[in-house]
């Protein structure tokens, strides 16, 4: 059945302001101002006498009042920044749960929201938009926090002020490693309206090479080194090295992984060969096993350069080449690949053909500009910790920073602020205080009747009271004698929710009716009883009182912290931080793990040759 489109009720025209401000001046009657102007009767008169009110928009009532759908669109907003973002069926599921903790009447079925109800959300907040979020792993949001990245940035600092590296971007340079597999990924295709899938011609090797790449400050790219998969130097024989770059360098690697032996080669035979006579210089690695290799370490220190390693798992932000060229060179590969596999069917991205293709996607890619830009939005050249964004934050807030307690969970029997008479009066073992019926106590005291409560008391000693409605009365009364000394009668606390209707709460409600109620938030909008969102929702029940900023938090906020439940999660390696790998510290941290392990293989080794021995033991003594 087709959707029934509204109507324009209630549109406002020029014609129907001049009526109402003609009848409302008693110039005229509302038949003869309808008559005259040309409105209806009935809608004037609804306008006139305030049915409907000034300015009030077409169509029904929205579920929630527009500071409430702010709120929710600010939550979505914000969790989605920290990796948590809610799609469109989890927001429509936390809208009618909303709906729900506020006992508010909505015409969703099933308590969720419809197509109508998102598609009049998402009109009346623009601000709000779906996006596809990018892959972030679980470390690299942990990891990358404020503290980390501000140690990191002053240790720069020192380093360039110690090698006297400000203005010499020719002598900063970035390291690091990409993938480049023959399987490329198709671009999208011009297709025909309505098909299900379009197919991509691909290779039939998922064979990769390990491309490491090495950029300076001054936009400067070095040759590439590229490792591929074999165990001898004919693993070489079948790429066509002529095509590829002129002075690029070849290594081979049983998995076409860079390890500690081919590490040291392209140091030697790439970044020596093209850092150039001046010294010092600095190169920035990330914390790959092989960039802290000790022959490459003692090597750097021979060579005076300083080499430093950045914080693990931070290079998405702070590695110039993840930052602005590794991502360009695999769009530029992939496009590549497509205009050389469209030309005929025969050809395949293969051993032979990969380095010109290669090639080429290094020259776009590794271009003068993407490589200054990328030094500049790390904060590297020119030096500047606040080039990282402060969104990149924003996924390490839900494990790194503890949220304060907000101020409504104080109890009332607190004595931080009370008198030492005051003090003396409570008891300190109270048997009938309930932090959750009692308004939080701040140091704003309203004043209460004490007559009327005097009153109450009398005329409900011969009245028939349970146990529980008695132990209400006398908190009520306590409470007036805790606070009956306030002289400021303007402004009193309620707590976010208060228990169910008993004869207790009709006396408090009678109690603070006729006081302004503004509920103490943690950064919440004060509502008081003349807001059309407090009236309509909240003192529907006068007894139940509902805080919906608070709810929403309640709803949308991710949790700060990991369940007690949880058993911590064992690390085979312990993390450490951003350091100068070439200092002497590390120099002899490396040298010490080196012997270690020396002597455990020489441990290993001897132990299997005495087993070995035994074994051969036992069989002659079998033989015999």
């Amino acid at each position: 059945m087709a959707r029934k489109v509204k109507g324009l009720y209630q549109k406002q025209s020029p014609m129907l302001q001049r009526a109402i401000e003609a009848v409302r001046s008693n110039q005229m009657s509302i038949r003869k101002a309808a008559d005259h102007y040309g409105v209806k009767k009935s809608t004037l008169g609804d306008h006139v006498s305030g049915k409907i009110a000034t300015g009030r928009k077409s169509g029904r009532s929205t579920v929630f009042e527009l500071d409430v759908e702010k709120q929710i669109v600010a939550k979505a907003q914000l969790v989605s920044q920290q990796g948590f973002g809610v799609s469109r069926k989890q927001l429509m599921r936390k809208a009618g749960q909303l709906a729900r903790t506020m006992k508010l009447k909505t015409p969703f079925k099933k308590g969720i929201p419809g197509q109508a109800w998102w598609d009049g959300f998402r009109q009346r907040n623009p601000e709000l938009v779906l996006r596809k979020p990018e892959k972030l792993a679980s470390t690299r949001a942990r990891n990358l926090n404020k503290p980390v990245v501000d140690n990191y940035f002053k240790d720069l600092d020192n380093t360039l002020t110690e090698l006297n590296l400000r203005d010499s971007p020719n002598a900063i340079w970035n390291m690091d490693e990409t993938n480049s597999n023959m399987e490329h990924t198709p671009a999208k295709k011009c297709s025909r309206k309505g098909v299900k899938s379009v197919p991509g011609l691909v290779s039939n090797s998922r064979e990769s090479v390990t491309v490491v790449a090495c950029i300076s400050a001054a936009g400067i790219a070095m040759p590439p080194m590229n490792v591929v998969k074999g165990k001898t130097e004919k693993s070489l024989n079948g790429f066509n090295k002529s095509e590829g770059h002129e002075n690029a360098v070849w290594a081979f690697q049983k998995n076409a992984w860079i390890d500690d032996a081919g590490c040291l080669k392209w140091f030697r035979e790439v970044f020596l060969q093209n850092c150039g006579p001046t010294r010092p210089q600095l190169l920035i690695v990330d914390q790959h096993r092989s960039h802290e290799a000790l022959d490459l370490l003692e090597e750097g220190m021979r060579e005076n350069i300083r080499i430093l390693a950045l914080p693990p798992h931070t290079t998405h932000f702070l590695c110039p080449l993840d930052r602005t060229v590794f991502g360009p060179f695999k769009k530029h590969y992939n496009s590549a690949c497509d205009d050389f596999t469209m030309q005929s069917p025969s050809n395949l991205v293969m051993k032979w053909n990969w380095p010109k293709l290669s090639n080429d996607a290094f020259k776009l890619a590794f271009s003068h500009r993407n490589i200054v830009s990328g030094f500049r939005a790390c904060g590297i050249f020119p030096f500047n910790p606040s080039a990282i964004p402060l969104e990149a934050y924003m996924p390490a807030e839900p494990t790194n920073i503890e949220y304060p307690e907000p101020e409504i969970t104080r109890e009332i029997t607190t004595t931080e602020t009370r008198s030492e008479e005051e003090q003396h009066d409570i008891d300190p073992n109270p048997t009938n205080t309930s932090t959750t019926d009692l308004p939080p106590y701040d140091g704003v005291n309203p004043e209460i009747n004490l007559e009327l409560l005097s009153q109450i008391a009398v005329e409900n000693q011969d009245s028939i009271l349970d146990e529980k409605e008695r132990e209400e009365v006398e908190e009520i009364f306590n409470l007036s004698v805790l606070i009956g000394k306030s002289t400021e009668p303007e402004v009193i606390d309620l707590p976010l929710t208060l228990p169910p209707d008993n004869s207790g709460d009709n006396i408090r409600h009678n109690l603070l009716q006729d006081h302004t109620v503004e509920p103490i938030q943690h950064g919440a909008i004060k509502q008081r009883r003349d807001d059309p969102l407090w009236s309509s929702t909240m003192m529907q029940s006068p007894l139940k009182v509902v805080d919906w900023n608070s709810e929403i938090n309640n709803i949308f906020t991710v949790a700060s912290h990991a369940s007690i439940n949880e058993k911590p999660q064992k690390r085979k390696k312990k993390q450490t931080g951003h350091r100068v790998l070439t200092s002497d510290d590390c120099i002899v941290e490396k040298r010490l793990q080196k012997q270690k392990k020396e002597e455990n293989d020489t441990k290993k080794k001897a132990n299997a040759e005495n087993r070995k021995k035994k074994a051969i033991d036992v069989f002659i003594k079998k033989m015999k």
